[in-house]
C-alpha cells in the first residue's frame, strides 16, 4: 500500500500517547481481576497452543500474557509503547514474576517466518482505518504451519447500532438545519456522512470516530466495529482457514451505554438477564465482540496436542497427527463447543480476595491461593505444578471454567 496513504489513514487508536493515556489508570492488578469481565477467556484457554511460543500483539497490561504464563505456556507480550512495556516490567518484579514483554509494531513484528505456534490479537486490528489486512497479514507471515490465531474486535451490538442511529438522526437534523439557512454545501456534507453511516450499520459494520475538538468537522477515527463474518472474510483473505467465527458478550453493551452501576440492584439484574440470553445463537447479532479463530493450513502442519511437524490434516478445528489422536483431548476439538451452555457467570461486585488453603484433585496437595489469580479461573481445585502440565489445563480449559464477573474501572 502507499505509505502516503497509510500516513494519512493514521488514528486516534494507533497513536502512542492515546495508550499511554489509556492505560495510565490502570494497573496490571485490576486488569487481572476483570479477565472475564469481557468474556473472552474461554476462547484463548482453549486455542492457545501448550508447545511453542505464543505471543499476544498488542498486549496493553498484559492480562492474558500473566494469565497464559500462569498455564505454563511459552507467552510473550508484544506492545508498541515504550512506557506500557516499563510500567509493566516494574510492576514484574515488586511481584516476582518474570515474563517477557517486548516495545514492537503488529505490522512490522520483530520474529521470523514462521516462527510462533500462536498469535492473540484483541482489539487492536479494528484501529486501523485504512483496515485490519496489514496486521493480519503479518499474522500469517510470523506463524508456523499449524498455528493458531485467535483475533478479537468489538461487533456492532445493540448498544453500538443504537448509538449509530442516534447518530445519523443528529446529522439528519444538521443537514435539515443548513437547508433552511440555504446552506446547500454543509447540507450535503451531512447527508452524505448520514447516508454512509446508515449504509455501513445496515451491511453489519459501523464506526466510531472520537470528538478532538468541540467540533463535528474535527472528529478524529477510532475504530470499526466488525461482525464475525466481516473479521473472518479478513483473515480468509490473508491465507488462514477460518474454524470459529462467533459473536460474544451481550453485557458489555451495558456498559457502552452507560448503565453499568453495580451499585444499582436494578441493573445488576438486567446484567444477570443478559447472562442468560449469552447461550443463544439468535442473540448474536447483539452481541459486542467478535471472536475469530482461524489455522495457518499447510501439507504439514505441527500438531496442536504434541508440537510435533506430522499433522496434515485438521480434526474438528485444530491440526491433530496421527498419534495423538487417540487422546480424550481430541473431543474437545472434534466438534465446535459453546462455553456459555455451561458456564454462566458468577458476580463479584465487591471484589473479593480469595485466601485459604486447599487441596489439589489431581495429585492430592495441600496448595494456597495465588495472591493475583486466585484459584485461576477453574471450578476445580488444582495447584501451581498441575496446572502448568498442559494435559491438565487443556482439560481444565475445556471442561472446568469458573467465568467470574467483576465490574470494569469506569
Amino acid at each position: 500500500m502507499d505509505e502516503t496513504l497509510i500516513s494519512r489513514a493514521q488514528s486516534v487508536g494507533q497513536q502512542t500517547s492515546t495508550w499511554v493515556k489509556f492505560w495510565g489508570v490502570r494497573t496490571p492488578d485490576a486488569e487481572i481481576r476483570q479477565i472475564d469481565c469481557l468474556c473472552l477467556r474461554p476462547w484463548v484457554v482453549k486455542y492457545a497452543p501448550r508447545f511453542g511460543k505464543v505471543i499476544e500483539a498488542g498486549c496493553g497490561l498484559g492480562k492474558y500474557v500473566f494469565y497464559l504464563h500462569r498455564l505454563g505456556i511459552d507467552v510473550e507480550g508484544l506492545e508498541f509503547s515504550d512506557d506500557t512495556v516499563n510500567t509493566l516490567r516494574d510492576w514484574q518484579i515488586t511481584k516476582g514474576l518474570a515474563v517477557p514483554f517486548r516495545v514492537g509494531d503488529v505490522t512490522q513484528m520483530p520474529y521470523p517466518d514462521c516462527s510462533l505456534a500462536g498469535y492473540l490479537s484483541f482489539g487492536v486490528v479494528e484501529h486501523f482505518q485504512e483496515g485490519p489486512m496489514r496486521p493480519l497479514a503479518e499474522a500469517h507471515r510470523v506463524l508456523r504451519p499449524g498455528g493458531i490465531a485467535v483475533v478479537t474486535t468489538p461487533a456492532p451490538g445493540y448498544a453500538r447500532r443504537i448509538t449509530q442511529l442516534q447518530a445519523c438522526y443528529r446529522l439528519a437534523r444538521s443537514a435539515l438545519g443548513s437547508l433552511k439557512r440555504w446552506r446547500w454545501r454543509a447540507s450535503g456534507a451531512s447527508c452524505m456522512v448520514a447516508a454512509r453511516a446508515l449504509a455501513d450499520g445496515l451491511r453489519g459494520r459501523t464506526e466510531t470516530y472520537i470528538d478532538t475538538s468541540g467540533s463535528a468537522g474535527r472528529r478524529k477515527f477510532w475504530q470499526y466495529e466488525y461482525p464475525p463474518r466481516l473479521l473472518a472474510e479478513a483473515l480468509n483473505r490473508v491465507g488462514f482457514r477460518v474454524v470459529e467465527a462467533i459473536a460474544s458478550d451481550l453485557r458489555f453493551n451495558e456498559y457502552i451505554l452507560r448503565r453499568w452501576h453495580p451499585e444499582i440492584p436494578r441493573e445488576m439484574a438486567r446484567l444477570r438477564w443478559l447472562d442468560r440470553l449469552e447461550g443463544y445463537r439468535w442473540t448474536d447479532f447483539l452481541k459486542a465482540f467478535a471472536v475469530v479463530v482461524a489455522v495457518k493450513l499447510a501439507p504439514r502442519m505441527h500438531c496442536f496436542l504434541c508440537g510435533q511437524l506430522n499433522a496434515t490434516e485438521l480434526i474438528g478445528t485444530v491440526p491433530i497427527c496421527r498419534d495423538c489422536q487417540r487422546l480424550e483431548a481430541v473431543a474437545y476439538y472434534a466438534k465446535r463447543r459453546y462455553y456459555y451452555h455451561y458456564a454462566q457467570h458468577e458476580y463479584d461486585v465487591q471484589r473479593r480476595p480469595l485466601a485459604g488453603e486447599r487441596q489439589c484433585a489431581t495429585c492430592g496437595k495441600q496448595y494456597s491461593f495465588d495472591r493475583i489469580f486466585g484459584d485461576s479461573g477453574f471450578s476445580e481445585d488444582v495447584c501451581e505444578r498441575c496446572l502448568r502440565t498442559p494435559a491438565v489445563n487443556l482439560r481444565l480449559s475445556n471442561t472446568a471454567l469458573r467465568l467470574t464477573w467483576v465490574p470494569p474501572i469506569a
